[in-house]
């Protein structure tokens, strides 16, 4: 446990030190407002307690080969295979030492709200974080497991993007959803 929270600051520290570092700021402080409303139904403190659920899910995924890479060619496998597998990742899901449950609980407010927040309210121009919520608005209302409009936020994901952990997000989610089979 300590030495996922210790990657998370870790994770923190780079996203606000990156260009584009105070975008990130104005996202996870979104974060730390939604959970300190949600603090009866979710078991984070804040928004980096958060994350770091996020990188251990994401770690999980890796450890038992189904993330191959956290890179856009692993996210690109692992949501093909997901969205063909008719039910196969439900059981991880329900094994997982993440917070499945909170992670639903706030899927609108992480892919949507927040996003939303910090491209409104940010004082630089975040053209990836823009991109995707164009994306993930389409994806929503056609299905969260059509592939045309999945292929579509990988296209306007860069493949440096993936290098940052908030960009990745939106596949991890895509990957619960799916795996639950919604």
């Amino acid at each position: 446990m300590k030495k996922i929270k210790t990657v998370a600051v870790l994770v923190v520290l780079m996203l606000a030190s990156c260009e584009g570092g105070d975008n990130e700021k104005v996202f996870f402080k979104c974060l730390d407002v939604i959970i300190e409303e949600k603090k009866e139904y979710i078991n984070y403190e804040d928004g980096e307690d958060y994350v770091s659920d996020l990188i251990r899910f994401e770690q999980e995924l890796k450890e038992v080969g189904y993330l191959e890479a956290a890179n856009k060619e692993g996210y690109e496998k692992l949501i093909d295979k997901v969205i063909e597998s008719e039910g196969k990742y439900k059981s991880f899901l329900e094994n997982s030492k993440s917070d499945i449950f909170a992670f639903k609980s706030l899927i609108n407010q992480v892919l949507f709200q927040c996003p939303l927040y910090c491209i409104e309210n940010s004082d630089e121009e975040f053209l990836t974080m823009k991109r995707q919520y164009s994306q993930m608005e389409k994806i929503e209302y056609h299905g969260f497991n059509k592939k045309e409009y999945i292929k579509e936020l990988f296209k306007v994901t860069d493949t440096d993007d993936f290098d940052n952990f908030l960009f990745r997000i939106p596949f991890i989610y895509l990957f619960i959803v799916n795996a639950e089979g919604w």
